[in-house]
Parts: structure tokens; sequence; C-alpha cells
């Protein structure tokens, strides 16, 4: 989907206002992915908000790890513990 220069500006002004709710999800273990998929901004620009934010970003084996997490979470969702 292409975005007129209108929107993605528009988007870039509402992700600056919601500065805080994405730090706070991002630190809850977010994506950065994620939250720029509904933000409607780009990964690129949002980690160049963080820096510019001071925020710290998660290095890539962070990033990973998180991943892994989720996957497994996600495949156990449903399912009955071993034994029963």
């Amino acid at each position: 989907m292409t975005r007129t220069p209108e929107q993605r500006k528009a988007a870039r002004e509402r992700a600056h206002a919601s500065r805080d709710q994405i730090i706070r999800r991002y630190r809850k273990d977010e994506s950065m992915n994620s939250l720029a998929s509904a933000f409607g901004v780009s990964p690129g620009w949002l980690a160049a908000r963080f820096d510019e934010w001071g925020e710290p970003r998660r290095d890539m084996a962070a990033a990973q790890a998180l991943l892994r997490t989720a996957r497994g979470a996600r495949s156990h969702v449903g399912k009955a513990p071993h034994g029963e």
C-alpha cells in the first residue's frame, strides 16, 4: 500500500505524540516491527526516534531471544500440558 506524503507525515506525528506509549510497550517486550506497524511508520524511522529520544534499543541477540520466546508461547496456545 502506497501512502501519500501527507499520510506518512500524519502517521509520524501520531507516533511522536504517542512517544510514552510506544516506549512503554517496547519496554514490555513488544517488538520494534510490531510497534512500527501499529503506528503506521517504518521500523527504521521508529528506530531513529528511539535514538533521538535516548531510549536504548535491544541488540540483535536480545531481539532474537524475545522472538523465540514469543514463538514458543504461540505454539503452546490451546494445548494441554504433557501427561494430561
